[in-house]
């Protein structure tokens, strides 16, 4: 089943335009319609792995993968706004939909666990909003 999601996902993204993002049909079903687009944040010691550093504005669906063997989580944070998964055992996810505007976020796991801020030990990214 994750094999299919993954070759729909690829054949999705070439069929995007171009612009190396990936998307993936769980997290557009999740989403619904009124989304621009999908995508999987995956989340390992000690990194957030994303396929996107920029995006347009506009209404997105995130689903928020925990591969690792700690429990993480993942915000989404700037220009006032703020959303969060909640904590994620490992092997689990969740989804995420956010209306993003133009600017600066920062995709970070908030958990600390035995004396490691996880966002300080490197879970964590730049995501740029432009004006559509």
């Amino acid at each position: 089943m994750r094999l299919t999601t993954v070759a729909l996902a690829m054949i999705l993204a070439a069929c995007s335009g171009g612009n190396g993002t990936i998307v993936d049909s769980a997290a557009g079903e999740v989403a619904g319609a009124d989304v621009q687009g999908a995508f999987v944040i995956g989340l390992d010691e000690w990194m957030v792995d994303s396929p996107i550093d920029t995006l347009p504005a506009g209404r997105y669906a995130f689903r928020v993968e925990n591969s690792g063997t700690e429990t993480h989580g993942l915000e989404i944070a700037g220009n006032g706004r703020d959303w969060k998964t909640g904590d994620l055992e490992p092997g689990s996810a969740s989804e995420l939909v956010v209306d993003l505007t133009p600017g600066t976020y920062e995709l970070y796991c908030p958990e600390e666990s035995r004396g490691q801020d996880h966002q300080n030990q490197g879970m964590k990214r730049k995501l740029v909003v432009r004006a559509s």
